[in-house]
């Protein structure tokens, strides 16, 4: 446990001194969102849409985003350009710690990092725009939630 916890470590530390890639990424990950809002505030500004309103649109897109940054992994390009391509596969395939466990605790550090500045934007936006988001407290709502974004991080691999 406590080597998998050192490799989060020195993971984070690479991590955090790249820090302004992750904020390239994140900036980028934020325009799909705010164009689609553009697009829908402008087809809902006379009535709503089957039940969605501006508010609830702009809440799913903007924890769409937030999720997002949590959640998509982006190992294939350390596992096809540094791993295949330049021929490190090797390294890892012959010490007794396992590829695919590696590649988890490689990718978390970023995860988390994107995800603690998704959260902050987000923040940002609602203390801005607040009358245009509503997020429910219904507990088995958030239950399933938590249990979903756990799913959905182990799916990404």
């Amino acid at each position: 446990m406590m080597r998998h916890f050192r490799i989060f470590l020195l993971c984070f530390q690479y991590v955090f001194e790249r820090r302004g890639v992750s904020i390239v990424w994140l900036l980028v990950m934020l325009i799909n969102p705010l164009i689609l809002l553009v697009y829908w505030r402008s087809a809902l500004e006379n009535n709503s849409i089957a039940g969605w309103s501006l508010s609830s649109i702009s809440s799913y897109y903007f924890l769409l985003f937030t999720v997002s940054a949590f959640l998509m992994s982006h190992i294939e390009e350390n596992v096809s350009e540094d791993d295949i391509a330049n021929g490190q596969l090797v390294k890892y395939l012959v010490k007794p710690y396992s590829y695919f466990l590696f590649n988890i605790i490689r990718e978390l550090p970023y995860r988390l990092l994107q995800g603690f500045f998704a959260i902050i934007i987000s923040l940002i936006f609602v203390l801005i725009f607040g009358r245009f988001f509503q997020i429910t407290t219904d507990p088995r709502i958030l239950f399933l939630t938590v249990l979903v974004f756990i799913l959905a991080y182990i799916l990404s691999y």
